[in-house]
């Protein structure tokens, strides 16, 4: 058997073209001779080759061809090209024949199919990787392409159907990555990739990223650790000044004593990957007063119940916008004691009176916001209980006076901000400031209760007070 695997052209140089049966001629028939080109009965070649058949009639008269493939006629010529795109097994038969006789000859051809060959990316059978990597698998085909039809599959689930295929890594593991591939002359191909992804270096978000954490006391504090890569054999630990209180990704504690503590994490994977943070912990005394407005000023209207002196005949004292709005006060409307044009030497006195607010009552403390700026004033107040006695604040900005003293005054008085000003009902001898109708402000005040100097200036001596936010506390 002979077997071809390019197109044959066997057909004979010089060949008797066959006649139609409908032409008559002269010459005495004789049964037909004939040579052929492809003299072997079997052959074998490859799909979609073309074989050139020929057959020379070598006798005179007319004479009638027939070519035939699996009982077809294809053809009436002495000579043809056939074309064979199905791998399988053919009859090619040959008839000459005219009315003296016939003469033939029977071909078998074996069509073989082209086996398919690819060439595969990546071209190992281990692939390394980390999690949510996008691996490209790739099938070149370099033979057999007629036809084919491609199928990836990871884990036994289909994944994609054409040449080439990325798999995005969704998380660490192994993976089993399949290809098959088959063309139209069912030839077939399969191969196999082993995935190993590693986790993502060991990354985690805390829940509160921050270095101090200040509360009061009672407060329960939790943490969290929530591991977004690299957590695979991961340990945690947390501990409350040096003492390990949790090893699991959270831990709450409650601070029951003002002070300061400390608060580490550390955590470790099975790698051997380290992630760690530390809290500075404050914890302060829990405020249990209950406050009572009586004046906030915010309608911006003068209430009718302050009075005052007097300067060019028009009251010193009104509601005004805030000119120095800060985070200790913001408010949009303020009361000033403004007497600077006043030329003699004052206190600034401004009476509020038949004063009435509930939980007066129960309250121990007379709280007020005043900017006095750099002025050199001292905030004493006249508090009307068991007389009319004069006093300076017993805490400003939230320090308690021990130490009574100019220094000491000056020292806590802030000048660029509102100071916050307590007044104790202790301060006058009373329990609360039940029997408290009246008080009256002297904010241009000296040490020792005198008045300022007659002549105001712009350094000390302006003149001009502020004060908001009139309240009682429990």
């Amino acid at each position: 058997m002979k077997d071809y695997r390019y197109l044959l052209a066997l057909a004979a140089s010089a060949l008797f073209a066959c006649t139609p049966k409908e032409v008559e001629t002269e010459l005495p028939e004789v049964q037909p001779q004939v040579e052929y080109s492809v003299t072997e009965n079997t052959m074998s070649v490859p799909v979609d080759a073309g074989i050139e058949f020929g057959a020379r009639i070598t006798s005179e008269g007319p004479v009638s061809c027939e070519w035939k493939v699996n009982d077809n006629v294809v053809a009436t010529t002495p000579t043809f090209v056939y074309v064979f795109d199905h791998v399988g097994q053919y009859k090619v038969d040959f008839r000459a024949f005219n009315k003296a006789g016939s003469a033939g000859k029977t071909y078998t051809v074996t069509v073989v199919g082209i086996p398919l060959e690819i060439t595969f990316t990546p071209e190992g059978s281990t692939v390394n990787c980390v999690m949510l990597e996008d691996i490209v698998f790739k099938a070149d085909v370099t033979a057999g392409s007629k036809g084919v039809e491609h199928k990836w599959s990871v884990d036994g689930e289909e994944a994609g159907t054409d040449a080439a295929f990325t798999f995005h890594v969704p998380a660490a593991g192994e993976y089993t990555v399949t290809y098959y591939g088959h063309n139209f002359d069912e030839f077939e191909l399969s191969r196999t990739w082993t995935v190993i992804a590693d986790e993502l270096p060991l990354d985690i978000a805390l829940s509160n990223p921050d270095a101090t954490i200040t509360c009061a006391e009672g407060t329960e504090i939790t943490l969290s650790a929530n591991v977004l890569n690299g957590g695979r054999g991961i340990v945690h630990s947390w501990k409350l000044d040096g003492v390990e209180v949790s090893t699991s990704a959270s831990m709450s504690h409650t601070f029951e004593t003002p002070g300061e503590y400390g608060i580490s994490y550390d955590a470790r994977n099975g790698k051997g990957e380290t992630f760690s943070h530390t809290w500075a912990v404050t914890v302060t005394e829990l405020n249990t007063e209950i406050t009572h407005m009586y004046m906030n000023f915010e309608d911006g209207v003068t209430p009718s119940n302050i009075s005052g002196n007097n300067v060019g005949g028009a009251p010193a004292w009104s509601v005004v916008p805030n000119p120095y709005p800060t985070a200790t006060n913001p408010s949009s409307y303020v009361l000033v004691d403004n007497m600077h044009t006043a030329t003699w030497g004052t206190s600034g006195y401004m009476d509020v009176k038949n004063i009435s607010v509930d939980g007066k009552a129960n309250s121990t403390i007379l709280r007020i916001k005043a900017y006095q700026g750099a002025n050199a004033y001292f905030p004493y107040m006249d508090i009307f209980i068991n007389g009319q006695q004069r006093k300076l604040p017993n805490k400003v900005n939230g320090v308690e006076i021990t130490d009574s003293s100019a220094a000491v005054y000056t020292g806590l008085l802030k000048t660029d901000d509102w100071n916050i000003l307590e007044y104790y009902a202790s301060s006058v001898g009373a329990e609360n400031f039940s029997g408290l109708n009246q008080i009256q402000l002297r904010p241009f005040s000296l040490w020792g209760g005198g008045s300022s100097g007659a002549t105001p200036n712009e350094t000390d001596n302006t003149k001009v007070v502020w004060f908001d936010d009139i309240e009682f506390v429990e």
